[in-house]
């Protein structure tokens, strides 16, 4: 991919009848006749629980960002162009977010999503905070791992890249800490500077966090999808709706509904539509991730089930962290440790 899309759209008069709402029992049958043939996507929203912040709330990312470097709008640190000319404090403030992301725990909404793994057709993250994998995701790779259930569709914090050699890696609490101090951390294969695995706005490497070929999974779910749920995105940034856009260009047919705890979700996602679906193609349901997850699914609570796929990862994180004294073996660092 080429990075994420930065458009502002102005906002489109709100029609108030309740046209398009529908109530949480209504999308629990239409799931259940859909299982099997259900596509998730899922946005900072459903970690808002965790403590972390999402984007473009108040007191925010956006907004901490802002106000940390003093720019005009906080979404500039999330640039190419501003990574490029002051490429430390960049990674000082990814730093930052890093270190926040490793101190949360993943909530039900996670593991529930983990458990769903089975039965949807694939769930697609926006989140880079890395406590789906923490949860016992089985996070696609088009090489290592093309049999994934979920897409880490922006990257995820606890991962570096090189883009001299490709060559990617855990972020160790050490490299995070030294990252934090302003300082570089290098590739263990070609020794080139690293940095976080993350989509940046008009992202010059996005290529190598998301390959383009991505789309081509997603084409061929769609293909057999009935249902699309958008969950925990607040569609107040223009690549989340440019995603929504391009599904509904490879499948207009699709039903799709969006889970956000507020009616703002689904005006923006209207303010930047040009023809608006109907109720039969569009609907929104006003609930909170967890509460949704857990009348849908029965919910999970963190527990020390550990699916099948991730037995081998975890016993190289148990054996690593047993010759290690620093703890920052693994993404999950001390959560990690609980998991087991």
């Amino acid at each position: 991919m080429t990075g994420l899309e930065r458009k502002a759209y102005p906002k489109r008069a709100r029609n108030r009848r309740k046209d398009g709402f529908m109530a949480l029992d209504e999308l629990k049958a239409l799931y259940e006749k859909s299982r099997g043939k259900v596509i998730v996507f899922t946005g900072a929203g459903i970690s808002v629980s965790s403590g972390l912040s999402a984007f473009s709330s108040k007191g925010g990312l956006y907004d901490r960002a802002r106000k940390k470097f003093k720019v005009k709008d906080g979404m500039t640190l999330f640039s190419d162009r501003f990574y490029r000319k002051q490429t430390k404090e960049a990674l000082q403030f990814f730093a930052e977010l890093s270190l926040q992301a490793r101190s949360a725990s993943p909530t039900s909404t996670h593991f529930s999503l983990v458990d769903l793994e089975a039965s949807i057709l694939r769930h697609v993250t926006l989140n880079v905070d890395g406590l789906l994998l923490r949860a016992g995701a089985n996070i696609w790779d088009p090489v290592k791992n093309p049999s994934g259930k979920t897409i880490e569709f922006h990257g995820n914090l606890q991962n570096t890249l090189c883009v001299s050699c490709g060559d990617i890696q855990t972020l160790s609490l050490l490299d995070t800490t030294k990252l934090k101090a302003g300082k570089e951390i290098f590739c263990s294969q070609c020794s080139n500077s690293l940095r976080p695995k993350m989509m940046l706005y008009d992202d010059h490497d996005g290529e190598l966090i998301t390959p383009s070929q991505v789309w081509d999974v997603l084409k061929a779910d769609l293909l057999e999808a009935q249902l699309v749920l958008w969950v925990g995105i607040s569609f107040e940034q223009s690549a989340s709706v440019s995603y929504y856009r391009r599904v509904l260009r490879l499948a207009p047919a699709l039903k799709m509904v969006v889970v956000n705890p507020s009616d703002e979700a689904i005006w923006n996602l209207k303010s930047a539509l040009s023809e608006i679906p109907g109720p039969e193609r569009l609907s929104s349901v006003l609930e909170e991730s967890d509460r949704f997850f857990k009348a849908l699914v029965g919910g999970t609570e963190p527990h020390n089930h550990v699916p099948p796929h991730m037995h081998k990862r975890l016993r190289r994180v148990v054996a690593s962290h047993s010759s290690s004294s620093d703890g920052s073996s693994g993404p999950g660092g001390r959560e990690e440790q609980k998991l087991n």
